[in-house]
């Protein structure tokens, strides 16, 4: 029995030594700058682990108080980090501000209006405790005014106050680096007029903590063709309280996008990562087309000519446009584009074309690439885009093809055809159809999205400019879909004959 008792005496000191790493090491009992709101206690873990100073006690010989987090000017936790400082002040304190303390140091309050009841006295006995047993204590006297009574080397002096910040000069110390940024997107409207008005400003901004490196990134992206563009406005960037970024692109019209920002990266230990992303969504109205360039369609594509793709005219690859207004217009200058990257990549001009650049009323004219390698994709799905500026005129989707087959528009409906520049498209062909699984008019093997941009901007119109309309479905669906109903009807009527055919 009497070793078990001395085994938990033992058990008991190695506990007490074990947990009694927290020290009292500076306090400022007389300052400058008046005894009310900046006198403050410092205490600092020695120790290699945290320790929760949640409820302990620090008191005089007049009165007791319990220490607790500040809300006030921290985020309210009392865990004070291996080699990390913090400090005990009263809850109206305007120490944080008299003494500039920058550093995020862990900041606790009392439970009472002022520390020990009416104040540290310049003469004083302190202790600090827990709930369990005695942890430090520190009796001073005859206080300098603006001087702080400071732990330097085991021994207690009189100096400059140090709060936060090692007593002996070293400065060579771990400090607690809890920090909290956010980012913001703010917008002035979430619908635009036109897309050369659309407009953002991305903030980040420090919530409490030390100046920190921070990178933000973030995109904008055309939900109706999965566009993206993708910005960077600051990459491990020295930031000390806020930074603000203004973006304008030119977005194109009659099209939902979605903005996203995230911090990717800090140089401290983000509490909470809950407000370190922001999405916003915005609709860019359809607007109107210049130059009645709205009739102009994009009427066949030749992605894969026999030999090379990047053949110079007449030979290679080719876009031909049909004009189905009553009048000749002028084509120079608009533009195509591919999927990839918001910049044209094709001018329309006397260079890539064979006799100018007007295409006349119920006529075509045809784009070659000229010379231009990888525009259209002979496999995977691409989406070639018609733009005049800042106007999208008319976007066509394909997928897969053929060598010496052009995807063709008949009937409202592309199909692979002998190619015809410059002239009426061939009718659809079987035996080219076969050569792709599930047949050119399967919506999985081509869809083509219209957007209409100068139309009255009416709600009805508006949603179909955002959503496109898909203009023609699987035939062989269809012709399931029949035979299946057909099925259907024929047993409802064996059903019905056998129920009431024999009463």
């Amino acid at each position: 029995m009497r070793g078990i008792f001395w085994i938990f005496i033992v058990l008991l000191l190695c506990s007490f030594v074990s947990a009694n790493t927290i020290r009292i090491t500076e306090v400022m009992a007389d300052p400058i700058f008046g005894d009310s709101y900046n006198e403050w206690v410092e205490i600092y873990n020695y120790g290699n682990e945290s320790v929760d100073v949640n409820g302990w006690i620090l008191g005089d010989k007049v009165e007791n108080d319990t220490l607790i987090g500040n809300f006030a000017h921290g985020d309210g936790s009392t865990i004070i980090p291996a080699k990390s400082y913090a400090l005990i002040t009263d809850k109206g304190t305007a120490a944080y501000y008299n003494y500039n303390i920058t550093k995020n140091l862990v900041k606790l309050f009392v439970d009472d209006e002022a520390i020990c009841g009416n104040g540290l006295a310049n003469n004083e006995n302190l202790y600090l405790y827990n709930n369990t047993y005695f942890v430090d204590g520190f009796s001073y006297s005859a206080t300098t005014l603006g001087d702080s009574w400071s732990l330097v080397n085991g021994s207690w002096i009189e100096q400059a106050p140090t709060p936060g910040l090692s007593n002996d000069g070293t400065y060579e110390v771990s400090y607690f680096n809890n920090c909290d940024w956010k980012v913001e997107i703010l917008l002035d409207n979430y619908v635009f007029e036109k897309g050369t008005d659309v407009n953002w400003t991305v903030k980040v901004s420090k919530n409490y903590g030390n100046k920190a490196e921070v990178t933000v990134e973030g995109y904008v992206k055309d939900l109706s063709s999965d566009w993206k563009m993708d910005y960077h406005p600051w990459t491990n960037e020295e930031i000390t309280s806020y930074r603000n970024q203004k973006y304008s692109p030119n977005l194109w019209e009659g099209s939902p996008y979605e903005i996203f920002y995230d911090i990717t990266e800090l140089g401290c230990d983000d509490t909470n990562p809950w407000n370190n992303f922001d999405r916003k969504f915005i609709i860019v109205l359809p607007g109107e087309v210049s130059s009645n360039y709205s009739a102009i369609r994009i009427n066949e594509l030749f992605p894969n000519p026999e030999g090379n793709d990047d053949a110079s005219m007449p030979n290679g690859e080719w876009v031909e446009l049909y004009n189905p207004s009553g009048t000749d217009l002028d084509l120079e200058g608009v533009g195509l584009k591919d999927d990839y990257g918001q910049d044209l990549d094709i001018f329309i001009s006397d260079s890539n074309t064979l006799d100018g650049t007007i295409i006349p009323s119920g006529g075509f004219l045809v784009v070659y690439m000229n010379g231009r390698n990888g525009f259209l994709n002979n496999n995977d799905l691409e989406k070639i885009s018609l733009i005049d500026e800042e106007y999208l005129i008319d976007r066509v989707s394909y997928s897969g093809s053929e060598e010496d087959l052009s995807w063709s528009l008949n009937d409202d409906i592309w199909v692979l055809t002998e190619p015809t520049p410059d002239e009426k498209n061939e009718e659809e062909y079987e035996a080219y159809n076969e050569t792709i699984s599930g047949g050119v008019s399967s919506t999985e093997q081509v869809i083509e999205v219209k957007t209409t941009l100068n139309t009255p901007k009416s709600e009805s119109n508006l949603k179909d400019s955002i959503t496109g309309n898909v203009i023609f479905e699987d035939k062989g669906e269809v012709q399931k879909r029949s035979a299946l109903y057909f099925f259907c009807a024929l047993m409802i009527l064996i059903l019905v004959y056998y129920i009431y055919g024999k009463q």
